[in-house]
């Protein structure tokens, strides 16, 4: 499960990116949400077209929030920024396990919501470079 704050860029694009990475025959099923999410809004435009430039395809995304049952039936929850985990360990202290951030290396996915499409490369080509360091973890 990625998670973001709206489910409209960074974990829109995360969820997409990473089911073209590993395929169907892999068996591992991604989702997605917002902390603060509008349920039903699509992508935003820039995310659509940065994902595009790479062969991803995010226009049939929706957003939809977490909900504290999603998070339990997720085996591992990705976020975007220390500041997401923090808010989602204060909705459920529970979750503290298997929540951790996207990169590996633990720098921040920056938001590009409201900015140009320079700002969703740059946030397009971070997830690209996490989820390519976490390919091995959901291949056994």
């Amino acid at each position: 499960m990625f998670v973001c704050t709206g489910n409209i860029c960074r974990s829109a694009m995360a969820e997409a990116m990473a089911r073209s990475r590993t395929g169907p025959e892999s068996g591992v099923n991604f989702g997605s949400a917002g902390l603060y999410s509008l349920d039903g809004a699509p992508a935003a435009s820039n995310a659509i077209e940065a994902a595009a430039e790479i062969g991803v395809d995010v226009t049939p995304h929706r957003a939809r929030g977490l909900s504290r049952k999603v998070a339990e039936s997720a085996d591992a929850i990705y976020v975007m920024t220390a500041s997401h985990r923090v808010a989602l360990l204060a909705m459920e202290p529970a979750l503290g396990g298997k929540v951790e951030l996207l990169d590996p290396g633990g720098e921040d996915i920056g938001d590009p919501y409201g900015r140009d499409l320079e700002a969703y490369r740059r946030a397009r080509d971070q997830i690209v470079k996490a989820l390519d360091a976490r390919l091995e973890d959901w291949k056994s």
